[in-house]
């Protein structure tokens, strides 16, 4: 197979999976020739073995597999049976048309029963959240439906409204009178950015205008 065609990284990526299938093929080898002497074998923890690492123990000396592991072994070895035997030509073409009807529909359902934005799944507010243990020590709080969601960030964006502006008190004498009036007015605070140059010097100096001591 010519690669001269494909982007570089592409023939780095087929040397790797050559790799590494040669290397599974070396383990499966292994086991197969020594797979007399390896199930023979009896392991037994030292007494100095610490107590308090028992589980791991027993998973360590585990002599059957896992029930989902043994189903991916029975299914892998029947593929392998079917492949050498000519017998396994994989997906038909409606089989994978069905495939393909099903996986967005499907997917679209598991979507529907979480909330991916909000710090409680459906199910748990369903059930009433303050069952729920988090385990943390700050306070969640409950997501908002539709309508409060709208009026929290209508609310949010007239306080950062007000944050920008400010009330400006005028004071002048009276035109032709005695005594001083007064005059409110709200003004716009600057909202500019400050460069990355007076950033930095704000840093080391403490002072936003250059040559200005701290």
């Amino acid at each position: 197979m010519k690669l001269s065609h494909y982007p570089r990284g592409v023939s780095s990526l087929q040397s790797h999976s050559g790799l590494i299938s040669s290397n599974l093929q070396a383990v499966a080898k292994q086991l197969a020739d020594n797979q007399q002497l390896l199930s023979s074998l009896v392991a037994y923890p030292l007494p100095q073995y610490p107590s308090a690492q028992a589980h791991l123990l027993e998973h360590l000396l585990r002599t059957k597999l896992e029930p989902e592991v043994e189903e991916w072994v029975e299914k892998g070895q029947e593929i392998a049976q079917h492949h050498s035997q000519g017998r396994y030509k994989g997906l038909s073409e409606s089989d994978r048309d069905e495939l393909w009807r099903w996986a967005p529909l499907a997917a679209n359902d598991e979507i529907r029963k979480q909330n991916w934005e909000g710090d409680y799944t459906m199910a748990e507010k369903e059930s009433g959240i303050e069952h729920v243990e988090t385990g943390l020590k700050r306070e969640l709080q409950e997501p908002l439906d539709a309508d409060d969601h709208d009026h929290g960030e209508d609310g949010a964006e007239s306080d950062e409204a007000d944050d920008d502006e400010e009330d400006i008190v005028e004071i002048r004498r009276k035109p032709n009178a005695p005594g001083l009036e007064f005059d409110l007015s709200t003004a716009k605070r600057p909202t500019t950015q400050m460069s990355i140059e007076n950033i930095f010097r704000f840093m080391v100096t403490g002072s936003t205008a250059p040559g200005r001591p701290p």
